[in-house]
């Protein structure tokens, strides 16, 4: 791997040393995003159209194992593909886009820069090694890279020392994806200064003609550095990035969660279509199926929100429901929304409190009271963590449990199925009838439906990827694994 540290070393040099270690800053935003990640992979499925159909077809267990993805029904055939070390890994899932794979290879920040890493997704085969395809440096910290129109976006930061310290400012990069594979570093093709948000954190989220960071939308019309974007969101909280619903998004302002129709925002911005009032700018929003939901910290409750885009103004909410944290200690206990087959489930408490998992029909009412749950759980800990195939999967005390939204008669829902599994991957993925776990430094994925009425089940894969902490995404064929200074590509024999 000499030849990448001499890039990387050549691309430190030429960019300066760092001044701050940014990737604590990442890291305090990766678990309030994850349901984001899963429900905008949800709502991309639900966009795909034609894809839905073979989507549909996977779980008819008649139809035969595609070979172009990864199912229950090949993964006896999934082998090591190829690994790759990586230079200080950052943290994030690896990323796919016109034929390669990228990570954040920080380069450490306290001493070096921020980067993203490129990897062609067939480098090698049969468990070989890979050096990079390209680098691109992103000056002092790397954001989660997104990928469209065959640019590859990431968010970097400018910083500089003043009078209390260091001075950060938002920097975007809009990288060619198709950048000659050479190892080599990589010139962007445009850049902006002064993103609004605080140090570059932000995600990406790729839209029709352009790209939304934070609170600016660029216009893929961009070139050159210093790119000014064509609509900002001057109200946004920066408490997180918006999300996307359908043909709008849904941004968190100081005072109100705002809906911007796509089509506006690149054509250079209007008046929101509807809005939601906010008690705090603290408050979280995150897609359910065809809805939203909102967390307001400032209460502790939180609301689904449906049909929004017929409202006139404001919003109002289908139903409420509480969301205790922590016995009642503010600031305490962490949160979380999530949904599956139509139920909506809640995460309650923390912070050395017994914690409740709770289910709710997500069209428990229409008119804005308060809904019940269908039925609860409550373990010392456990760890909410990601909804699919018609199941809600936590991992407590060394093990998975698969909880079946079906079960919303009863008031409370035992487990159809348990298996090792002390937690899941940072970014967790379960869907085409699997779900991938962790036990120790062993990756697990297991069948969705292994299993009734507690029965305790076997993983159908395992494998030992050498770290505890891990990223993964699977893309077609292939898994991908980032964890311990390493990235791994495992792919089905043949693809």
């Amino acid at each position: 791997m000499s030849g990448y540290r001499d890039v990387l070393e050549r691309s430190r040099r030429a960019v300066g040393p760092s001044r701050l270690d940014l990737e604590r800053v990442y890291g305090r935003r990766d678990r309030k995003r994850r349901n984001q990640r899963i429900s905008a992979a949800v709502l991309a499925i639900a966009v795909a159209g034609a894809g839905l159909g073979v989507l549909v077809r996977a779980f008819d267990r008649s139809q035969p194992a595609p070979a172009d993805r990864i199912t229950r029904q090949n993964i006896s055939r999934v082998h090591l593909a190829w690994t790759a070390d990586v230079a200080d890994l950052g943290y994030g899932a690896p990323m796919i886009a016109d034929g390669i794979v990228l990570v954040r290879g920080s380069a450490g920040f306290t001493d070096g820069r921020g980067g993203i890493v490129a990897y062609p997704v067939d480098c090698a085969r049969a468990g070989g090694t890979c050096e990079p395809g390209w680098i691109g440096p992103t000056g002092d910290g790397a954001g989660q890279p997104a990928g469209g129109d065959g640019e590859v976006y990431v968010t970097g930061a400018d910083c500089t020392p003043d009078r209390t310290g260091v001075m950060c400012f938002g920097k975007m990069y809009a990288f060619p994806s198709t950048c000659p594979a050479d190892g080599a570093t990589c010139s962007p093709l445009w850049t902006a200064d002064r993103v609004r948000g605080f140090g570059g954190v932000e995600r990406p989220i790729p839209l029709p003609g352009g790209v939304l960071v934070g609170a600016s939308f660029f216009p893929a019309s961009c070139s050159g550095d210093g790119c000014n974007p064509s609509w900002v969101d001057r109200r946004w909280s920066a408490s997180q990035d918006g999300v996307v619903l359908g043909r709008e998004v849904v941004m968190p302002e100081n005072d109100r969660i705002a809906a911007y129709p796509i089509a506006c925002i690149v054509s250079g911005g209007c008046d929101p279509s509807w809005t939601i009032g906010i008690s705090s700018a603290d408050a979280t929003v995150t897609t359910v199926g065809d809805a939203i939901a909102v967390v307001d910290n400032a209460d502790g409750r939180f609301a689904i929100y449906r049909d929004c885009g017929a409202a006139v103004g404001m919003c109002r909410p289908a139903w409420t429901a509480p969301v205790p944290r922590g016995g009642g200690l503010a600031g305490c206990g962490d949160s979380s929304i999530i949904e599956t087959s139509g139920t909506v489930f809640s995460k309650w408490g923390g912070c050395g409190f017994t914690q409740t998992l709770a289910a709710y029909p997500l069209d428990c009412r229409t008119d804005g009271q308060e809904c019940t749950p269908s039925w609860t759980w409550t373990t010392a800990r456990f760890d909410f963590e990601v909804a699919a195939d018609g199941n809600m999967y936590v991992t407590s005390e060394g093990q998975v449990h698969a909880f079946p939204a079906s079960c919303s008669s009863q008031q409370r829902c035992d487990p159809s199925w348990v298996g090792d599994g002390d937690r899941m991957p940072v970014d967790p993925v379960a869907g085409d009838g699997l779900v991938w776990v962790m036990s120790g430094t062993d990756l697990l994925a297991y069948a969705s439906d292994c299993g009734t009425e507690g029965a305790s089940c076997e993983p159908l894969w395992r494998h030992d990827v050498g770290a505890h902490v891990v990223w993964i995404t699977i893309d077609g064929p292939r898994l991908y694994v980032a964890g311990g200074g390493r990235l791994m590509t495992w792919e089905i024999d043949g693809g």
